[in-house]
């Protein structure tokens, strides 16, 4: 495979808009590439050992143009919130070097692991077809993540515009979309829920819509195709262990069963025990050992992943559950708070939910809610109720009914608050630690 540098040679055209408008062209962009990898070359040859260094990111046009300099040039690449790591061989050539990409794990769910990947593994999944030159991404996942360097790579090896719309909040990220008339947008199913109740999302006219890294439920999939009826909408099954996953583009939650047997785009996979295995196109032993040569990622004798996602199976469909590992364990019965997200989102008066455990002495574990309400739901702050308005109270107690009608009581909060906001992490998504 040609480098990633080789393979945009023929691109023109902005490549990535800053968040104050600064635009790099794909000129700039190669001029700055090479100038550094011509540096990084020059400074490997005169040492005996190669060199070993760490580049600080100042911003996102840096971070493409240093990735595009160590790239093929690099034995290996270290991803994190703040540089790039890297290791160059002594005496380099022109030649281009296989380069390990080591990206650490959301930790969403326990702690951070970074897992080694290939160029190929890591641009699997990217497409190049003419008109996807016209796309303009908003980037709202940081770009050392997975998902971030998906995003970036699609826009950059399809000779699209990337924006960065890293900073802020919901509603700054909104504007900057305004601003940068982005067309194509990948996030969270997290982040689309708060999108979706800025009145900039109203404003914007997507023809690319793709959720990924949490379960897509079916209520959230029918908000967007209402909003954005001519967008062209994906949920994307994927995870920094198991690189490029699947899409589902059905616009149903899940996957077909079908797949089972079939298998999509060359991956195959597998139902073992409730828990999906995911066999990928290119080598698993690419992406099951760190950068202490140490597997962290479990596979079988067929060389299948254990993705460690629960699944169930109904009217030919794969539905996800949630992360097996992230499950609560309340006296021995496991809760997964995904499920008991997903109610408390089918409640009218919720806007965003998350769901997590807090120690018992007697159980193990509770479960706890944190929901955010649609609209003057509230009356505050005497909390009082008015004609219009409930109290806190009411609200908690009318919540509490709705889960007990669709939970078993295992499954049931203990306790539900109510609060102002639910934060994403840098990966997207909402934290349960």
């Amino acid at each position: 495979m040609n480098s990633l540098l080789a393979r945009i040679q023929t691109y023109s055209g902005p490549a990535v808009i800053t968040h104050d408008g600064r635009t790099i062209s794909y000129e700039t962009l190669k001029a700055n590439a090479t100038s550094l990898r011509e540096t990084y070359r020059n400074a490997a040859t005169d040492s005996d050992d190669g060199l070993s260094g760490s580049e600080a990111i100042t911003d996102l046009a840096h971070f493409v143009s240093t990735l595009l300099a160590l790239e093929s040039a690099a034995e290996q690449i270290t991803f994190t919130p703040a540089s790039l790591s890297y290791k160059l061989p002594s005496n380099v050539s022109h030649s281009t070097i296989a380069t390990t990409w080591f990206i650490q794990t959301s930790g969403t769910t326990g702690n951070p692991k970074k897992i080694a990947h290939t160029t190929s593994s890591i641009c699997s999944a990217i497409q190049i077809k003419p008109h996807l030159s016209e796309l303009r991404w908003a980037l709202t996942y940081q770009p050392y993540r997975f998902a971030g360097l998906q995003v970036v790579l699609q826009g950059l090896l399809s000779g699209a515009c990337t924006i960065d719309c890293l900073r802020g909040d919901i509603a700054d990220k909104s504007r900057q979309m305004l601003n940068g008339h982005v067309n194509a947008l990948s996030a969270t199913p997290s982040f689309w829920r708060q999108f979706l109740l800025n009145e900039p999302s109203h404003q914007l006219a997507f023809s690319r819509v793709s959720l990924g890294g949490e379960i897509a439920d079916q209520p959230l999939l029918d908000a967007l195709v209402s909003r954005y009826p001519k967008a062209k909408m994906f949920h994307i099954y994927a995870s920094t262990e198991a690189g490029v996953g699947f899409a589902v583009s059905d616009g149903k939650a899940g996957f077909p069963e079908q797949w089972l047997e079939t298998g999509v785009n060359g991956i195959r996979l597998r139902v073992k025990e409730n828990i999906l295995w995911l066999k990928p196109a290119f080598p698993a032993d690419t992406v099951n050992r760190n950068n202490n040569d140490q597997a962290v990622v479990h596979t079988d004798e067929d060389g299948y992943i254990n993705t460690q996602d629960a699944v169930s199976i109904s009217h030919q469909r794969v539905f996800f559950k949630g992360r097996d590992n992230g499950v609560i364990n309340v006296g021995g019965h496991k809760v997964f708070p995904e499920q008991v997200e997903s109610v408390l989102l089918s409640a009218e008066q919720v806007a965003l939910a998350r769901v997590y455990s807090k120690p018992h002495k007697i159980l193990g574990q509770i479960v706890i809610a944190d929901v955010v309400l649609l609209a003057p739901e509230l009356d505050e702050p005497a909390g009082e109720a008015t004609s219009t308005t409930l109290s806190a109270k009411q609200i908690q107690m009318a919540l509490m009914l709705h889960c007990k009608t669709h939970l078993s009581r295992a499954d049931m909060p203990t306790k539900i608050n109510i609060v102002p906001t639910l934060p994403l992490s840098d990966s997207g998504k909402v934290s349960r630690q």
